[in-house]
């Protein structure tokens, strides 16, 4: 089953812990129908104060928690305004950002704003390695293991086959079942 880890700043990963942003912004979104789940991944901060507080936890550099996409709004862009939100607004208390720093961010196009629901911060952060990109069975990797096991015979698979070793740099497909059983 498809799923999505988004890589998310120590600042706003602490925001999102705390309840506080309830809307994350992304330059795109995937084609995947809501309700959706998505892993957290803390990137590795640059050391501000929020980002001590997250590495005190040693969260930094891990999967440290999951919620629901329950809905994803788009924010179209207007030459004239910007974006169509007034500043002050309860949107804008949700996602957390200026008007201005959505405007440098968005560089003109449309942004996506995914609602953050049924939040969950592990205790214990996860490993990235524990979570397995998602895979219909026809990549490469999949094909060799299976020729390999049975000759030429190809026995397709819905598994995650590669463990992910770099974070993505915004987000990424993954497979739910791999990651909710835990360690290899």
């Amino acid at each position: 089953m498809k799923a999505v880890l988004m890589s998310i700043n120590p600042n706003w990963c602490s925001l999102i812990a705390n309840g506080v942003k309830t809307i994350e912004v992304r330059k795109n979104k995937p084609k995947l129908e809501t309700p959706f789940k998505v892993y957290i991944y803390c990137t590795v901060g640059t050391g501000g104060i929020d980002d001590r507080i997250v590495m005190r936890r040693n969260h930094c550099g891990k999967v440290i928690g999951e919620f629901v996409c329950d809905e994803i709004i788009t924010y179209q862009y207007d030459e004239c305004i910007g974006y169509p939100i007034p500043e002050g607004s309860p949107v804008f208390l949700q996602i957390r950002m200026s008007l201005g720093a959505l405007i440098a961010y968005g560089k003109g196009k449309d942004l996506y704003g995914w609602h953050i629901s049924n939040l969950e911060i592990y205790d214990e952060p996860r490993a990235l390695r524990e979570v397995r990109r998602f895979c219909d069975g026809n990549c490469q990797s999949c094909q060799s293991a299976v020729w390999q096991k049975n000759g030429w015979a190809y026995e397709p698979r819905i598994v995650g086959c590669k463990p992910i070793t770099r974070p993505p740099q915004s987000w990424c497909y993954v497979d739910v079942s791999e990651v909710e059983c835990g360690d290899e």
